[in-house]
């Protein structure tokens, strides 16, 4: 879980790898293992919609309000976010 205050100050970023032709070519194999766990490129260009659940808890001063947050990506370039525990709607931005 994922507690993020958007009140205070943020984290100081984790400093990045450097861009090295080693660093690039294990990046190139990792994404290629999850691309071939997922069926391979063609079955995932092959998704034309996808939605993703999750959990959240909103922190308002001392109030937690619980909810589930949802995405839904239609291609082409389609995506809506929607809280159903608010029935609040973000059509084209998240």
């Amino acid at each position: 879980m994922t507690t993020r205050d958007l009140a205070g100050q943020a984290p100081a970023p984790k400093p990045l790898a450097a861009i090295t032709p080693a660093n690039e070519k294990r990046g190139r194999e990792i994404v290629g293992q999850a691309t071939a766990a997922h069926g391979g490129l063609k079955k995932l260009q092959g998704i034309k919609s996808s939605t993703v659940e999750a959990s959240a808890t909103l922190i308002l001063g001392n109030r937690q309000v619980p909810g589930t947050l949802e995405q839904t990506r239609l291609e082409p370039y389609r995506v809506w976010c929607t809280s159903p525990s608010s029935r609040t709607s973000n059509r084209g931005r998240c």
